[in-house]
C-alpha cells in the first residue's frame, strides 16, 4: 500500500518570513506524500503577493490570496477547499509558528489513524513562552457557565479602559505571565501525558481525516466567529456528527504562541483590546450554535 496523502493548511498574516520557515521547514524534515497550501488573510504588508512570488515554481505549494481578512474559521476553510481537491487522506491544519521536527510525522498519523480510526486528531503541543502543553484544550465539553463568565470577564476590560491597560502591562512581564499560564492549566499538567479520546483540542495544530472531510464536504469550521472558540464549536458539531476526536502524546510539536496577533498588534494593550473584543464575539456565538449546530451543513 502506497503512503497516503496529507495536504498541509496554513493560515497567514502579514508573517511573510515566518510562513517561509514554515513551508521549508515541512518540505525538508517531514518524509512524505504532501501538498502545502498556504491561505493569506488579506495582508496589508504585501505578504500574500510575496508568498505567491517566492513559491510560484513550486509543484507542492499552492498560496491563495484572500481578498479580505476572514479571519481564523473562514480563513482556514478556505484552505480546507482548496486541500479537497487534492483527495487527501488527512489535512493538517497548523499556525505559521509551529515546529514539526518528526521526519515520520506523517507515518505516525497513518499509524495512529489505523489504530484508533479518529476523525479529529491533536498530537501534544508544548507552548514555547508558557512552558505549557496545549493539548488537550478542554478534557470535556465547554459548558455556558464557563463561556459566560468569559464574556463577562472580557467584556469588562473592555468597559473599563484602566483595567485593561494594567491587566496588559501583568500579561507583558515574562516572569509575572508563565506562572499564571502554568496555575491556569495546573489542572491539565498530567492529563497531557495519556492519549485520550472526545476532547477539545487545540487549534494551533491538529489533523482531519477522510471520514470527517466525507461528512464536512464544504467547511470544516462554522464561518461566523472571527478570531476564538473555533475548536468548541467544532467539538459541538462534532459530536453531533457522532465524530471521534483523539489526542496522543506519542507525536510533538512546538509553538511559538501568538506571533501574527504579536505583529498586527504590537502594543500590548492594543492586542489584549482587540482579544477581548473577539472572545466576547466569539463566546456569544458559541452559545448561539449550541441551538443550532445543524447549520453548519446548510451554509
Amino acid at each position: 500500500m502506497g503512503e497516503n496523502m496529507f495536504v498541509w493548511v496554513i493560515l497567514n498574516y502579514i508573517t511573510t518570513d515566518q510562513t517561509i520557515q514554515e513551508v521549508e521547514s515541512i518540505q525538508q524534515i517531514v518524509g512524505g506524500e504532501k501538498k502545502i497550501v498556504i491561505v493569506d488573510n488579506a495582508s496589508p504588508n504585501n505578504s500574500g503577493m510575496k508568498l505567491t512570488t517566492y513559491f510560484q515554481n513550486s509543484d507542492i505549494v499552492e498560496v491563495i490570496q484572500n481578498s479580505s481578512n476572514e479571519g481564523f474559521a473562514r480563513g482556514n476553510n478556505v484552505g480546507y477547499r482548496a486541500a479537497l481537491k487534492y483527495s487527501p487522506e488527512f489535512i493538517v491544519f497548523l499556525n505559521n509558528d509551529i515546529l514539526v521536527s518528526d521526519r515520520n510525522f506523517q507515518k505516525e498519523v497513518s499509524r495512529i489513524h489505523s489504530k484508533t480510526n479518529f476523525d479529529l486528531f491533536g498530537p501534544d503541543i508544548v507552548g514555547l513562552s508558557s512552558d505549557t502543553h496545549q493539548n488537550p484544550k478542554r478534557p470535556d465539553a465547554t459548558s455556558n457557565g464557563r463561556v459566560s463568565e468569559q464574556i463577562s470577564k472580557n467584556q469588562a476590560l473592555l468597559d473599563h479602559p484602566l483595567r485593561l491597560e494594567v491587566h496588559a502591562w501583568l500579561k507583558s512581564i515574562s516572569f509575572i505571565r508563565k506562572p499564571i499560564q502554568r496555575l491556569s492549566r495546573s489542572h491539565l499538567d498530567l492529563r497531557w501525558k495519556f492519549p485520550q479520546e472526545n476532547v477539545v483540542l487545540h487549534g494551533s495544530f491538529f489533523v482531519v481525516s477522510r471520514n470527517m472531510m466525507d461528512h464536512f464536504p464544504k467547511q470544516i469550521f462554522f464561518p461566523e466567529t472571527f478570531f476564538y472558540f473555533e475548536m468548541e464549536i467544532l467539538d459541538l458539531i462534532r459530536k453531533q456528527e457522532g465524530l471521534k476526536s483523539y489526542y496522543s502524546p506519542e507525536i510533538q510539536v512546538e509553538h511559538l504562541q501568538n506571533s501574527s496577533t504579536k505583529k498586527s498588534h504590537t502594543n500590548d494593550s492594543e492586542r489584549l483590546r482587540f482579544q477581548a473584543r473577539e472572545m466576547v464575539k466569539s463566546g456569544k456565538i458559541f452559545l448561539r450554535v449550541q441551538n443550532r449546530v445543524g447549520e453548519l451543513h446548510e451554509s
